[in-house]
């Protein structure tokens, strides 16, 4: 069998490039022949558009000779480019995947499209039971039988303790539905007991706001704003770090919390979308209010004084993400769910 993968493009910036990334170093993407089509890529509107066009005529050309599609979707343009794709693959009698990349946000986006593609594919891949759940009271439990539950991979590349440094680091979208505006707040409060600390946004967005924001409450000398940074510079952001910390209001299941824990970070994040399936209180994370800064600032600060306490969580973390994550057990289901077509 050969499949064929309709995806944003390897440029673009996000969580479903890191998962496909992770996919295309495991057996299942040589085993099944796998070829990466991209329908998106981050820029102008002219760069949109040649994508699209440039996806459409490789689809045509490559679709009799593949068996399955598979479509990783997200929030509604995501949906809207693919639908399109979805219908010819239909058409043409082909073995259907969808992979939805997102959970909490689905009350927001949905819509006559996602059920018509959630019905009609035949297999639908969320990324936890509590996504699965909130997919079939939408879609009926007659479908029960073809929504699957695929959790993110992340591999595993700790750092020693010894590394670390006294940083605490974001890792997303910097817009304010991604908490990183409360996290510049909390950390405001604390950087006056915490005067070793530094704050580390890494991310595309609103940049220059959060840099205003850090200077007008007194801490524009300790938070770094990098942008977004590739795989190897993430590294090492991720081994110099000490607390990953991602306080949004809406998730699916946060790659970045994924890669925190196989690299051996204590993790302080809001309990939205799959995270509370995956993350215990206390256990592997520290959960907080979805915007509440002070909340949140007694949070990293319980962690930022106590080093043992860092480390305790950091393991937890670990053990976490080699039981349920590793991108073996992850591509070896996905490579049965394939074969199940």
């Amino acid at each position: 069998m050969r499949v064929l993968v309709l995806a944003t493009s390897p440029e673009t910036r996000g969580g479903i490039t890191s998962v496909l990334n992770c996919y295309k170093k495991q057996p299942v993407w040589k085993e099944f022949a796998c070829r990466w089509i991209s329908t998106h890529r981050d820029g102008s509107k002219l760069r949109k558009l040649a994508y699209l066009i440039g996806a459409w005529g490789q689809f045509i050309c490559l679709l009799p000779f593949y068996d399955i599609v598979h479509i990783h979707v997200g929030l509604r343009p995501s949906m809207l480019r693919k639908y399109p794709f979805f219908l010819l693959a239909r058409a043409l009698r082909k073995k259907t995947v969808v992979h939805l990349h997102c959970g909490s946000q689905l009350d927001s986006i949905w819509n006559r499209r996602y059920s018509k593609v959630f019905t009609r594919a035949d297999r639908v891949l969320v990324l936890s039971e509590s996504i699965r759940e909130d997919v079939l009271a939408r879609i009926g439990e007659d479908y029960s039988g073809k929504v699957t539950v695929l959790y993110n991979p992340a591999g595993q590349s700790p750092a020693s303790f010894e590394k670390r440094q006294n940083r605490i680091l974001f890792a997303g979208l910097l817009v304010p539905e991604k908490g990183c505006f409360d996290l510049i707040k909390a950390f405001a409060r604390l950087a006056g007991g915490f005067p070793g600390w530094r704050l580390v946004l890494a991310g595309d967005g609103r940049k220059e706001d959060c840099r205003l924001l850090a200077e007008r409450l007194g801490v524009g000398d300790a938070v770094e704003l990098p942008g977004w940074v590739d795989a190897g510079e993430m590294g090492r952001l991720y081994s110099e770090a000490s607390v990953f910390c991602l306080p949004s209001y809406a998730e699916g299941l946060p790659m970045s919390i994924l890669e925190a824990w196989s690299n051996g970070l204590p993790v302080v994040c809001t309990p939205v979308g799959a995270v509370p399936e995956i993350a215990e209180d206390g256990g592997n994370a520290m959960f907080v209010i979805p915007g509440d800064p002070e909340n949140l600032a007694g949070r990293l600060s319980s962690l930022m004084s106590d080093r043992k306490l860092r480390e305790e969580m950091a393991g937890r973390a670990l053990e976490s993400a080699r039981a349920k994550f590793s991108p073996e057990a992850i591509c070896l289901k996905l490579s049965e769910i394939y074969k199940s077509l």
